[in-house]
């Protein structure tokens, strides 16, 4: 799934000065939270954040504008996931998106379970070149050929240590970044 985030003010004067200066900005973390609400780019911390996670896997495709993010979430807790957030190395909310008042949740997180999770992000004005993702270097990438195996069940045995490996007989465009 795609997210289109709203940089916040803090985004937004961080990358310019990056840019300016010729340097990166590092995105290292993942806030995931339950609140639902319009975005406003003054934010600086997610309404009600549940969790924050170091990025597992996560690329730049400056040319695509987009952000590509895997994670995996650990703690016992269950909640809705109606608001993301990307934070930088210094603990900065660089960009949140959040689900309106009565939409329904990007994902749930069940109690006393590990959710590998993955998605992209849309940079429609942000200049991504001037943006590196600092991830714990995991990938996450599964292969998943036409076989009664969900991504789901090689997500739980992958994150149990269990080797898995999957001859495929596909192209690479049908490789899915978890």
């Amino acid at each position: 799934m795609a997210l289109t985030m709203t940089i916040t003010d803090t985004g937004w004067a961080k990358m310019l000065d990056a840019d300016a200066q010729g340097l990166t900005l590092s995105l290292n973390e993942v806030g995931l939270g339950a609140g639902t609400y319009a975005v406003n780019p003054a934010a600086n911390a997610l309404a009600i954040e549940r969790e924050r996670v170091a990025i597992t896997d996560g690329e730049v495709d400056a040319a695509a504008k987009r952000l590509s993010l895997n994670l995996v979430l650990q703690s016992a807790a269950a909640y809705d996931i109606n608001e993301v957030g990307l934070f930088d190395t210094d603990g900065d909310m660089i960009f949140v998106w959040a689900a309106a008042p009565g939409e329904g949740p990007l994902t749930a997180k069940t109690a006393q379970t590990k959710l590998a999770m993955g998605f992209a992000v849309v940079l429609d004005q942000a200049p991504a070149d001037v943006i590196e993702i600092i991830d714990e270097g995991q990938d996450l990438t599964l292969l998943v050929p036409n076989c009664r195996w969900s991504v789901a069940m090689l997500a739980s045995e992958a994150l149990r240590g269990a080797a898995i490996e999957i001859q495929p007989r596909f192209n690479e465009q049908e490789v899915v970044p978890l």
